[in-house]
């Protein structure tokens, strides 16, 4: 997802294959199906600009949230057999702590250096709050549990 040449990168990784082996990966599907992401994402939107993800396929987080994107790059890095499918499940954020546990997850991951970086502390404490806030409702018992969208991709070489 962050190699600037994708298909440079996947062109090597099959070189490393054995003839008729196969890769497996996940990789995020667009922004707006990870819960995880999108709930105390909007929330600090609220306080804070939210960085540019770059364009459709940058190097980044996203970079194969379209599935489309993905094919082409395997098939011109000479992959065959590719196979996407689309995977969505709960996750416990932050590992399954309190809520303590998983704001400060979100707070010093490196989203949340990027979007709390630079700002005064008073912002940031709200905007932290906010999150807090907006996680409230996904608490149960054994953490905080948002949805997760991945694509699962096989290919052969």
């Amino acid at each position: 997802m962050f190699f600037a040449d994708s298909v440079a990168a996947f062109a090597n990784l099959r070189h490393a294959t054995r003839p008729g082996g196969r890769m497996a990966f996940a990789c995020w599907q667009d922004l707006t199906a990870n819960q995880w992401l999108l709930v105390p994402g909007a929330a600090i939107a609220q306080h804070v600009p939210l960085p540019d993800l770059g364009g459709p396929g940058a190097p980044g987080m996203f970079a194969f949230a379209d599935p489309r994107r993905i094919r082409t790059v395997l098939a011109g890095a000479g992959w065959h057999h590719i196979d996407i499918e689309p995977m969505r499940t709960p996750i416990l954020v932050g590992g399954g702590g309190g809520m303590d546990e998983t704001v400060e997850f979100l707070r010093t991951g490196s989203m949340g250096r990027t979007l709390l970086g630079g700002i005064d502390t008073q912002t940031s404490a709200r905007a932290v709050l906010a999150v807090r806030d907006a996680l409230a409702p996904y608490r149960g018992d054994h953490g905080v549990r948002l949805e997760a969208a991945v694509w699962r991709v096989l290919a052969t070489r």
